[in-house]
This record gives C-alpha cells, structure tokens and sequence, in this order.
C-alpha cells in the first residue's frame, strides 16, 4: 500500500510492484496518516489530516467515511472494530 499526497491510496502487488488498485480520496494535498488493512484483508483503512476512510479492497468501492482527524487508524484483531489515535494537544 502507498499513500500519496495528491488524491489516491494506492495497492500494489508486492512480487511484481504492479499496480492493483488504485482508491480515490478524492481531496488533494490531505496528508495521509496511516493506512492498515483488516485482518481477513476485505477493507482498507485510511487516515489522513481532515478524515477516516474505510474500502472494500475487493472492488475498491468506498465503505465509509468520518470526518475524524486521526494520526493513526487500524483495526482490531478482530476486525469488528476501528482502533484509533489522535493528538489532541
């Protein structure tokens, strides 16, 4: 996975470097936090500086998105929850 400053989030396969999926944010310039994936690797989490974004890896369509400001966002080992961590000083 790579996060890019400009729009997208970005998987690749890890044998051949070749693009797989590329997911819209549809923001430029957002700095992109963390992304993780879920334990079975269906959904896709994405923090950057103004939102949370979730996807369905398996057709990169958008699941959901909250208007959180976190510096990191993964799931819980179970992958029934979203675990993360902001800075609030």
């Amino acid at each position: 996975v790579a996060g890019l400053w400009r729009d997208a989030v970005r998987l690749y396969d890890t044998k051949t470097w070749e693009l797989v999926l590329e997911l819209p944010s549809g923001q430029r310039g957002r700095e992109l936090q963390s992304v993780g994936f879920s334990p079975d690797g269906m959904l896709l989490v994405a923090a950057d500086s103004r939102s949370v974004r979730i996807w369905r890896v398996p057709d990169g369509a958008p699941a959901k998105e909250h208007g959180m400001v976190l510096q990191l966002a993964c799931f819980d080992p179970s992958g029934s929850r979203l675990v993360g961590v902001r800075d609030d000083r």
